[in-house]
Order: C-alpha cells, then sequence, then structure tokens
C-alpha cells in the first residue's frame, strides 16, 4: 500500500506501525501489543531483499576463470560505466572481455536522418496511417488493388519501439504508390506530395536505405552467428557505405535501384549526401573499438587454404 501510494518506505517504520501498535494497546490488551510489534515493518526492506538476491547469486556464481566474456545490452544497468554490470564484474577481478550487442548498436546507428527526409517519412507514416484509420478506408484500397491488378493489396504498419520495421511500411508504400495516389484523389484527402517530384525521390531513397539497413540487422539475428563475424560483416557494411558516400559525390545513384529509376537527373540535394555521411560516422562512432576487436579475435580466423598439386601433393598455406 506504500508503494501503491508512492510514499517512502520509512513512512511504514517512523508513522504507519507506531500508529498500528497505539492503537492495539488501546483497544485490546498489551500483549496484542507485543504480538503487533513482531510483525516486520523495517525501513530496510528493500536493502535486505536485495542482499538476499546478492547473497544467492553469490552461492551460484560462475568461476571466474571459466567468465570469459560478457555481452550487454541496452539496458543502462548492464552498460553504465560508473556502475553497470559489466563494471562491478571487473572491479570483483573477473578477467573479462566486455562488448556491447552488435544488434543494438546498429538500430541506433540506423536512427540518424537529416529533417527533411525526416518529413519525408513522417508523411509516409501519415498515408498509412489515414489508410488504416478505418476499415472502409483499408476495404476500399483493397477493392482497388484488385481491381488494379496489383501484387499486394494492403499497406504495411510500422512499429516506432522497432525503428527499422518502417523498411518494410516504406517498401510496400512505394510499391503501392499509384494505388495510393489514385485512392486518395478518390477520396479528396490532401495527399498531393505524391504528385511532388523531390517527395518521390526521397521516399526512393528511404526505401532503398532502409531495406539495405534491414539486411545486417537480420543478418546480425541469424542463428548460430559468432562475435567475430558479426564484426566483419559490421566492418563490411561501413566499407559499402563509404562507397556508397563516393558513389552518390559523384552523382552516381546506380547503387540504390528505386531512386535510380526515380532521378529524372542526377543532381541530388546535400540531404541524401549528408545523410549517408553520417550514417558512415555513426556507425564508425558506435563501433569504434571495431578494429581493435578484430585484431584481438584474428587469430580465431585465420585462412587456410589446401592445395593439390599436378604431382599429388598437398600443400597447406596459412593466410
Amino acid at each position: 500500500m506504500i508503494a501503491k501510494q508512492k510514499k517512502p518506505d520509512s513512512i511504514g517504520e517512523e508513522l504507519i506501525k507506531p500508529c498500528v501498535l497505539k492503537v492495539t494497546k488501546i483497544i485490546l490488551r498489551e500483549d496484542a501489543e507485543q504480538k503487533m510489534k513482531s510483525i516486520p515493518l523495517s525501513n530496510n526492506t528493500d536493502k535486505r531483499i536485495i542482499d538476499d538476491i546478492a547473497a544467492d547469486i553469490k552461492s551460484q556464481i560462475i568461476n571466474k576463470k571459466k567468465l570469459i566474456g560478457l555481452c550487454t545490452d541496452g539496458v543502462p544497468a548492464m552498460i553504465d560505466v560508473q556502475s553497470g554490470l559489466a563494471k562491478k564484474l571487473k572491479e570483483k577481478d573477473y578477467a573479462m572481455v566486455s562488448t556491447h550487442c552488435v544488434i543494438h548498436l546498429q538500430a541506433l546507428a540506423s536512427k540518424t536522418l537529416p529533417q527533411k527526409l525526416r518529413q519525408t517519412l513522417y508523411s509516409a507514416i501519415r498515408i498509412v496511417n489515414y489508410n488504416k484509420s478505418s476499415a472502409l478506408n483499408s476495404r476500399l484500397f483493397t477493392l482497388l488493388c484488385e481491381d488494379l491488378d496489383s501484387d499486394h493489396k494492403v499497406l504495411l504498419f510500422h512499429t516506432e519501439v522497432r525503428w527499422l520495421s518502417k523498411g518494410n511500411m516504406l517498401a510496400r508504400l512505394y510499391e503501392l504508390k499509384e494505388e495510393v495516389l489514385f485512392h486518395e484523389s478518390k477520396e479528396k484527402h490532401d495527399f498531393l506530395m505524391f504528385k511532388n517530384y523531390t517527395f518521390q525521390w526521397r521516399l526512393a531513397y528511404l526505401t532503398d536505405i532502409f531495406d539495405s539497413l534491414n539486411e545486417p540487422n537480420l543478418k546480425l539475428q541469424s542463428r548460430n552467428n559468432i562475435i567475430i563475424s558479426n564484426y566483419d560483416y559490421i566492418q563490411g557494411f561501413i566499407s559499402k557505405l563509404q562507397l556508397w558516400n563516393q558513389k552518390v559525390s559523384s552523382d552516381n545513384v546506380i547503387c540504390f535501384s528505386r531512386l535510380f529509376e526515380a532521378i529524372k537527373n542526377n543532381i541530388l540535394d546535400a540531404n541524401l549526401k549528408d545523410h549517408l555521411q553520417t550514417l558512415e560516422d555513426e556507425l564508425r562512432r558506435y563501433y569504434r573499438d571495431i578494429n581493435r576487436a578484430h585484431d584481438k579475435k584474428s587469430i580465431c580466423c585465420r585462412c587456410v587454404t589446401i592445395t593439390r598439386s599436378s604431382s599429388g601433393i598437398i600443400s597447406r598455406n596459412e593466410g
């Protein structure tokens, strides 16, 4: 009840229990008061519970020699450099390697968007939300897609918590852009941005880039992955971003299929170029220890090449 009323725990020991004891003594008798005193209502209940949990964990703790690595996620209690779990374990002389979840880092870095591209994204979300706002709108849109022999019949929602789920939503919206434009014009809704050339190529770029960001995210979540292969994959994706950045700086967008189709000239505004550069910088910032970690683990992934000569002699080379 104290917690429900959002009062400090100390109120139980300082106010509630003394009142209960006094009422018990007046209404009942002294022996009843003595029984009431045995009811635990301490200011240190939370601390005692935590101490009990800590003692239980300590009794089951892993041998220091066996704990060689710890991977944390996005919870502050896990990753805080001052009081996080990794810090506390290192204070207890656990000689382990501490790493952060590569999937979480990649998702955070992917949230980088310039203001104008963000506006385009939110406009696309409003279109989907309007279409999904009523069963009638959704049903009419489905019938329209069927009449036009479209490959898809519905638009997809996205989940704000899962930032990269916007990729699926954008891809479906881009594929059905003609149907959406026709449907919204019949509904007389003010979604004229679909007729705007700048909006079209920005939507095409967002669809391409989210699709590209989804690929490593899914790869990192696949089964039987190890941190060595994950770091290699992230390093490769950063190199790919660097190549894209160089291409786009020369107004070459052939690496983005939808944008290549949507663009009518090779002149791009700075938002697209800035986004690719910022995305690359953010990934490098979040994975700033990637080269150091790769050097430590390189001994585990030396390439071994086995060749057979024409005389049948087998040679083994390590790279």
